[in-house]
Order: C-alpha cells, then structure tokens, then sequence
C-alpha cells in the first residue's frame, strides 16, 4: 500500500486511544526518571533500582510508539 503526497490516511479512534495511552505512560516514565536523578546526589539501592525500570520502561514505550507508527504506515 502506497500513499500518495495529498491522500488521507485514515487512522480510527482505536489506534489513537491506544497510541496515546503508550504515549503517557512513556512521558510518565521519562519525568519519573528525571526526577529521581534530580533528588539527589547519592540516590539507595532501591532509587538506583526504580531509575533503572522507569528508563527500561520510556525506552520500551518509545519502541512501542515507533512500532505503532511503522505499522500504521505499511
């Protein structure tokens, strides 16, 4: 399937639902992460330990949204 320059795509209600949904979660992640680097110089075991689930988490939510995309546009 091609699209041509000028021609709708049409995206459903699903998809945007869906899309934004990743979307949150992953900008959630991010703030959560940055906010923790910015506590404090030494940050727990279990600070070190969260900073690294929420950073898995933004990066697997930005695969995701890359995914959604690609898929969408074959």
């Amino acid at each position: 399937m091609t699209v041509e320059v000028g021609e709708q795509v049409y995206v459903r209600s699903k998809f945007k639902m869906i899309f934004l949904a990743v979307l949150s979660i992953t900008l959630l992640c991010l703030l959560l992460d940055f906010t923790i680097v910015l506590i404090g110089p030494e940050p727990g075991d279990s600070l070190r330990s969260l900073e690294d689930t929420l950073n898995s988490g933004f990066k697997i939510g930005f695969g995701a949204m890359v995914g959604l995309i690609g898929g969408k546009a074959t």
